[in-house]
């Protein structure tokens, strides 16, 4: 994560050395920088503020920019305005360093002044060496390792990451919050403090938006060893938000920073039962939904619900054991299956498998060596190894797994391939698929097919009922059945005629024209109603963007997007990407709260 950073800082004012030596080391800075050839065309120039402005000399031009240390916009200026090429530049530098030793020297010098404004010079220091190599000592906590220092910083990197990630961490995105504007350097105040400002100003900030919208919806999830807790919510143009609210591995202490924030229009939770309960105290109109995790845990969660509530199921009882079974255990199944040996003597050698773990990908891998699989039931042929690992299958029942029907499972389970965080709408994908799977192995299950492939499909029928059952009809998803019927790009066609849904959402709009006086009418939210229905079934467009649609449409059906402002967080959450602070998020989760949400600060 670190290499795309940038790691050149002027801020070697932290040495507690004192102002002198902060003035003198800016000082040293611009000087280094003044040796470029772009000198012989640039001046520095007076100007009110503390920015540092550059004008250019050539030719009566006089363009001014910004100068932060760097030269390559001012080259970029000269060879774009006044065609001085790199060839002449070079020309030029030749000319203007003298040749021979001493010059080398001087920019050997100059190169080594210029690497010691590297951040890392925050935790490493010169010290003497008897020969003639430059050596380099950790001061962290008295750390003292070694290296030898010949101008790159590769190697200190490497020594930070590995031992000292927390702290290169937080300057790292220090040096970010510089950037952004929020810290100056040269502000004579600690960084930390600095910092201690930018997150009360951003905290303040987002606390205010999230409590000033119309509603807004809270995610708990479990990442690693960490509780995670997010806001999510959509302003009156229909854009979508989502924040960190706050990292922490002990649940008591979220609840905590959860009060904190006192959003009273809270209204959707996403959760299990424990964040839920106590929330509900305070919050006791807000709407619970299950968590379906990443879409690996949705596929083994309903392969095992499913076979457990039909492990008894009258002629299909020994193909649901399978099921169950190899659920519990297809990691390992499919890493013996991926030994040598084992592919030697199913000779499948050329098979090739993916060494992802996800579910979706091992049940492809079994369909795909579903022959050389079945064959290894019916050879007695085998040396011990094999012997061992044929029996344990048999007594997992695998000889039953219902080969036939596992291309149709991965075709289902698509949509939810490497999703991290499964939403309504890769669950609304998943029970479209359903139903056109469902449809077409009607006519096979109502065949005269082999005895054994007409258990399989039905099989494969009794899960696609469950999911469907499970995931698409019940009361617990009314509402992000309503989500659904809100988005424009949903393909469930079949809410159009839900009446109870429909009547839901007819109340709702019959209630937002009752509430604004400059309507009139008894029949505006029916009409509305029916012209939003009548553009979904004839300009359905799955590539559409919700918000934006929205967006554009909300005049049209101004009911219909009071209540989607309200509903479709649920169909656009998904994962906040932490993923690169959880290394870091224990020890500072400060840094973990400005690095996720630095895209929302307002510089106002």
């Amino acid at each position: 994560m670190f290499e795309n950073q940038n790691l050149i800082s002027d801020s070697d004012d932290e040495n507690d050395s004192g102002n002198s030596r902060v003035q003198q080391s800016r000082r040293r800075s611009v000087n280094n920088h003044r040796k470029s050839i772009c000198w012989s065309y640039f001046k520095l120039i007076q100007v009110p503020g503390n920015e540092t402005v550059v004008e250019c000399t050539k030719d009566g031009c006089n363009t001014k920019y910004v100068w932060r240390g760097s030269t390559s916009n001012l080259l970029g200026h000269l060879k774009r305005k006044h065609h001085v090429t790199t060839e002449s530049l070079t020309s030029a530098r030749g000319d203007e360093n003298s040749s021979g030793n001493s010059g080398v020297q001087r920019s050997r010098r100059r190169s080594r002044n210029n690497c010691r404004k590297s951040i890392f010079w925050r935790y490493f220091k010169l010290i003497k060496d008897p020969g003639n190599k430059t050596v380099v000592e950790c001061t962290i906590d008295g750390c003292s390792t070694k290296y030898t220092w010949r101008g790159s910083t590769s190697n200190l990197l490497y020594h930070l990451k590995r031992k000292h990630a927390t702290q290169l961490f937080t300057a790292l995105n220090i040096n970010i919050l510089k950037s952004s504007g929020f810290i100056n350097p040269q502000i004579e105040l600690p960084l930390e403090e600095q910092v201690d400002q930018v997150y009360r100003h951003l905290s303040d900030q987002l606390k205010s938006e999230a409590q000033n919208a119309k509603t807004v919806m809270l995610s708990l999830d479990r990442i690693c060893e960490f509780n995670v807790a997010t806001c999510c919510w959509l302003t009156e143009n229909f854009e979508f938000n989502k924040i960190l609210l706050c990292v922490n591995k002990i649940s008591k202490d979220i609840i905590e920073v959860l009060d904190s924030w006192k959003l009273k229009n809270l209204k959707f939770i996403s959760s299990d039962k424990y964040f839920y309960d106590r929330l509900k105290e305070k919050h006791p109109d807000i709407i619970h939904y299950d968590t379906y995790g990443s879409g690996n845990n949705l596929i083994v969660n309903s392969l095992s619900r499913w076979a457990s509530e039909n492990i008894s199921a009258h002629g299909i009882s020994n193909i649901v054991k399978a099921v169950k079974n190899a659920t519990g255990i297809l990691c390992h199944v499919v890493g013996v299956l991926k030994n040598k040996r084992m592919q030697n003597e199913m000779n499948i050698t050329n098979i090739t498998n993916n060494s992802c773990n996800c579910h979706d990908h091992k049940i492809e891998f079994l369909s795909l060596i579903s022959q050389h699989f079945k064959q290894l039931f019916n050879n007695n042929n085998y040396d011990n190894f094999i012997k061992t690992r044929v029996d344990y299958f048999k007594r997992q029942s695998l000889d039953n797994l219902p080969f036939s029907i596992f291309c149709k499972l991965v075709e289902l389970f698509k949509p939810l391939k490497h999703i991290e965080k499964v939403t309504e709408r890769n669950v609304m994908n998943l029970l479209v698929i359903a139903h056109k799977i469902l449809k077409e192995i009607s006519c096979f299950t109502a065949s005269n097919e082999p005895f054994q492939l007409n258990l399989e499909y039905k099989t494969l029928e009794s899960f696609l009922k469950f999911l469907i059952h499970s995931y698409g009809s019940h009361g617990s998803h009314f509402h992000w059945r309503v989500s659904l019927f809100l988005d424009p790009c949903s393909k469930q066609i079949n809410l159009l005629s839900d009446e109870m849904l429909l009547g839901f959402v007819l109340d709702k709009c019959q209630a937002y024209y009752s509430q604004n006086p400059s309507f009139s009418g008894n029949n505006l939210a029916f009409e509305e109603l029916t012209q939003y229905i009548s553009r979904l079934q004839s300009q359905f467009d799955e590539n559409i963007d919700v918000c934006e649609w929205w967006q554009n449409s909300k005049h049209e059906f101004p009911g219909l997007a009071t209540l989607a402002k309200e509903y479709l967080p649920l169909m656009l959450d998904k994962e906040l990407k932490i993923n690169k602070f959880k290394k870091f998020i224990q020890n500072d989760d400060k840094i973990a709260f400005l690095g996720c949400n630095m895209n929302h600060i307002d510089l106002r």
